[in-house]
């Protein structure tokens, strides 16, 4: 039996329903130990194929979580917007300003009691054990520009200015 992308979102907006990032990692442990070994494999695979490390939702997340966007922020925001469900996800890689719109989104606006933080950094290494595997095999990230989003900053109040962003061999700006 495989796991199928309908049955993956299925199940993210399964678990999305439970009220604590705990609750949620639980149930999809739990659901997943109900399934062969294959089925939760291909689960980790949709995982990985739904990893949304653009440019343009590094930006939302960077609004989102009020600029504070380290590596492990940014990790721990990836499952959170999963959790938002297929149709989001795929608005929000095509036009990462549509968050704008989520209700989920807009609720944290006005700020978030620590366990309402969009992250959920537990979600891979809780698959990872599941399925016996070791290596989160995630895809490089793009580390193309920012766009600006003009509809998320004004719901977060965050003035849209540039971003200034090192590598190795430069300082490149990044506008968004």
């Amino acid at each position: 039996m495989t796991m199928t992308a309908a049955a993956f979102w299925e199940l993210l907006g399964r678990a999305a329903e439970r009220p604590t990032e705990r609750e949620r990692t639980e149930f999809v442990v739990t659901e997943l130990g109900r399934l062969p070994r294959a089925s939760a494999v291909d689960f980790h695979r949709h995982l990985v194929a739904a990893r949304v490390d653009t440019p343009g939702l590094r930006a939302a997340a960077r609004v989102v979580l009020g600029r504070r966007l380290g590596d492990d922020a940014y990790w721990d925001f990836q499952p959170w917007l999963l959790s938002l469900g297929r149709t989001a996800v795929e608005r929000a890689l095509a036009d990462p300003d549509s968050l704008a719109d989520v209700p989920r989104v807009q609720a944290l606006a006005g700020g978030w009691a620590v366990a309402d933080q969009p992250a959920w950094p537990s979600l891979a290494r809780a698959v990872l054990e599941v399925c016996g595997l070791d290596c989160e095999c995630f895809p490089a990230p793009d580390d193309g520009p920012e766009p600006p989003l003009p509809r998320l900053a004004a719901l977060f109040d965050t003035p849209i200015r540039p971003v200034r962003k090192e590598t190795d061999a430069e300082v490149v700006t990044v506008v968004w």
